[in-house]
């Protein structure tokens, strides 16, 4: 498995962007700024996306990748996957045909652009030689993260989470269900001092990744994402003190994850 990552910051500035990660060159987790840095060609070889939530820095390229690539996906369709709540939020207030046009519905309802599959926590989808597991996220909107497997790894890749005692203990009783995970794609917003923001805006911070990291020790590597541009030497600082520097690194826009666990059963 490999997972690129286009963008990871959690604002812009500092030649930054948002959250976007594709994995084996035709599947994205979530569809922000960072989708930009691809050529028309390597969008044209996205099949699938899956969103976490629908906040901006999550969905704000969405558009244009349909838009891009319109001529290409009549005939072989984007397939998004969502949450029902996502699907009816970005219906609502992006693809409504005001904001942007609904592509479910062109160039023919018969045969759009774009297919919404609504997907539900814990639903397991088989895909490409792939096996994505959603799983709830306590966040100020409806969000979920993904269990990613194939036949030689397994990685967890979250959305935007909050680190009070009730979001970690969601978070922990889906992961603790995997004897083992080789890393996890987690967010780190806020630096320490903003905690009551962290609590109010549902974000984590360098001492909330802490108590996840006691609690789900079978976790190989803790890969640190959406950082707040403004905060990030404060981050990158406090989770220096907190955590041994061997088990986590700060991903930033351009890495190339690998993963090839060679023990790992096939997904069938």
């Amino acid at each position: 498995m490999q997972i690129q990552v286009l963008g990871c910051q959690g604002g812009i500035g500092e030649a930054g962007a948002t959250t976007a990660f594709l994995i084996n060159q035709d599947t994205l987790i979530d569809a922000g700024s960072g989708l930009g840095h691809l050529s028309s060609a390597q969008l044209a070889e996205i099949r699938q996306v899956f969103l976490t939530h629908a906040h901006l820095d999550h969905i704000a390229f969405l558009p244009f990748l349909l838009d891009s690539q319109f001529e290409h996906f009549q005939y072989h369709p984007l397939q998004v996957f969502a949450l029902a709540e996502v699907q009816h939020q970005l219906q609502a207030h992006i693809f409504n045909w005001h904001i942007w046009p609904d592509f479910s519905r062109l160039p023919d309802e018969n045969a759009p652009v774009m297919h919404w599959h609504p997907i539900k926590a814990q639903q397991k989808l088989r895909l490409d030689g792939l096996q994505i597991t959603p799983f709830a996220l306590q966040h100020v909107v409806p969000c979920v993260g993904y269990v990613v497997q194939d036949a030689q790894a397994c990685v967890a890749v979250c959305g935007d989470t909050g680190g009070d005692d009730t979001a970690l203990a969601l978070l922990t009783q889906h992961l603790q269900g995997y004897q083992t995970l080789d890393a996890i794609i987690i967010e780190c917003a806020l630096p320490d001092h903003l905690q009551a923001l962290a609590r109010q805006s549902g974000h984590m911070t360098p001492l909330d990744i802490k108590h996840l990291h006691q609690g789900l020790p079978q976790i190989a590597h803790f890969y640190i994402s959406h950082l707040k541009p403004r905060y990030a030497q404060a981050i990158r600082d406090q989770l220096a003190m907190h955590l041994p520097v061997e088990t986590f690194t700060l991903l930033q826009e351009g890495d190339l994850l690998t993963f090839h666990t060679s023990e790992r059963q096939p997904v069938s």
